[in-house]
């Protein structure tokens, strides 16, 4: 009995591990999408604590729109509440003042939350400084580990809490 327990905590510790490299590795393969998807925007989906948000901002200015969203029973999102700040909203393309406004903005997060479930990420923030033109970005995994993109790590006080996995891209450790 104690071998059988002892070969399935390993089952699942190994199964775990497999799968996080797989999307971690499907992630970096496709790297330009999550950029992309990243570009200006923070965006959280978090079944758990039911958590559905999206955040755009202009570096430019440091305006800022809010989105929080409510999911269905039949999974689809219905706007909650926004703070706009800019309009119209060209990260997203979506303009606050249009009718269909509503619609269009949560259908445009049902499909991000479609990528975002592909590639196993529940929250995705990207950073963009008005002095520094490198994206970065941060990826939540769903099941609780932390990868971050970052193109220059030389100025970085905190890089011994990550492991570089590829170039640009770390795993983060927690705590030295």
């Amino acid at each position: 009995m104690k071998k059988a327990a002892c070969f399935l905590i390993l089952f699942v510790f190994i199964s775990t591990v497999s799968c996080t490299r797989y999307y971690i590795h499907r992630i970096i393969k496709n790297k330009d999408e999550i950029a992309n998807l990243a570009r200006d925007k923070d965006i959280v989906v978090e079944h758990e604590r039911k958590h559905y948000t999206l955040r755009t901002y202009k570096v430019t200015n440091g305006s800022t729109n809010e989105y929080f969203f409510e999911k269905e029973e039949d999974g689809t999102y219905t706007l909650k509440r926004d703070t706009i700040e800019f309009r119209p909203d060209d990260i997203i393309n979506i303009d606050p003042d249009r009718d269909n406004y509503p619609i269009e903005l949560c259908d445009y997060y049902q499909k991000v939350t479609q990528i975002l479930e592909f590639y196993n990420i529940q929250g995705l923030i990207g950073r963009k400084y008005k002095n520094y033109p490198n994206l970065e970005f941060t990826i939540f995994l769903n099941n609780g580990n932390i990868v971050e993109y970052m193109s220059e790590t030389d100025d970085r006080n905190d890089i011994e809490r990550y492991k570089e996995i590829e170039k640009g891209w770390f795993l983060y450790k927690g705590k030295p």
